[in-house]
C-alpha cells in the first residue's frame, strides 16, 4: 500500500508499506508518468516489481 507519495520534480519518491512494520522506498523518474493525476497516492493498493539490473541496494 502506498504510504506517502513525495514529487521532486525530476523524481517522485513513494513510500510502500509491504507488511506492517516494513516499509521500502521506491524512486520512479517523472519522465513516462509525468503529470500529477497518473501518480499514485497514499492508501492505494499497488502492485509492482522492477529487473534486477535496475536495482542499487545499499547496506
Amino acid at each position: 500500500m502506498i504510504r506517502e507519495t513525495v514529487y521532486s520534480g525530476p523524481t517522485t519518491t513513494y513510500l510502500i508499506e509491504l507488511a506492517p512494520g516494513v516499509t521500502l522506498s521506491v524512486l520512479e523518474q517523472n519522465t513516462a508518468r509525468a503529470r500529477m493525476e497518473d501518480r499514485w497516492c497514499g492508501g492505494e493498493t499497488v502492485e509492482f516489481g522492477w529487473r534486477p539490473e535496475h536495482c542499487l541496494v545499499l547496506a
